[in-house]
C-alpha cells in the first residue's frame, strides 16, 4: 500500500510537471492546486466534525436508555404495592423525573446541576423510605424482592 502511494505521488508530480511546462500561464496551475489542497482539508475538517458530533450522540444515548429503563421498571412495579401508596410513589417518582431533567438541562453550570441532583438524591430517598414501608405490607415477600431490587438499580450520579 506504501509503494502505492509512493508511486502515485510520483506519477502526479510527473504529470504535473509536464503541464506546468506546457502551459504557458503557470500560476493560474499553482493557484487550482491550493485551492484543491484547501477543499480537500476544508472537507476533511468537515467529515471529521461529522464524526465527531455522531459519536457524542450515541454516547448520549447509550446514557440515557439505561436510565430511563431504570427508572421505569420500578415506576411500573409500584402497581405491585397497596393501593393506598401507588399515587404517592408516582407522584415522588414524577418530581424524581423532573429533578433529573432539570439536573441535565443546567449543563454546563456546574453549580446549578449539583442543586437539582441533590434534589433528585432527596427526593429518591424517599422514594427508597416509602417503598419499603409499602411493600412491607405487600401479601408477599416476593413483591418486596421485586419493588425493592428494581428501585435499587436507580443511581444518581
Amino acid at each position: 500500500m506504501a509503494a502505492g502511494v509512493l508511486l502515485s505521488l510520483q506519477f502526479g508530480r510527473e504529470i504535473g510537471m509536464r503541464q506546468r511546462s506546457a502551459s504557458p500561464d503557470a500560476e493560474s496551475l499553482d493557484i487550482g492546486v491550493a485551492n484543491g489542497t484547501r477543499f480537500g482539508l476544508l472537507s476533511l475538517l468537515v467529515a471529521f466534525t461529522f464524526s465527531s458530533a455522531v459519536g457524542r450522540f450515541e454516547a448520549r444515548r447509550q446514557l440515557i436508555a439505561p436510565e430511563t429503563n431504570a427508572i421505569a421498571t420500578p415506576y411500573l412495579r409500584i402497581d405491585l404495592l397497596p393501593t393506598s401508596a401507588q399515587p404517592q410513589l408516582r407522584e415522588d417518582f414524577r418530581n424524581y423525573v423532573d429533578a433529573r431533567i432539570a439536573a441535565y438541562r443546567k449543563f454546563p453550570d456546574i453549580d446549578a446541576v449539583s442543586v437539582e441532583t441533590r434534589s433528585a438524591v432527596v427526593i429518591q430517598s424517599a422514594i427508597w423510605k416509602k417503598e419499603v414501608a409499602a411493600s412491607c405490607e405487600a401479601p408477599s415477600p416476593s413483591t418486596q424482592t421485586l419493588v425493592l431490587s428494581a428501585l435499587n438499580s436507580i443511581h444518581v450520579t
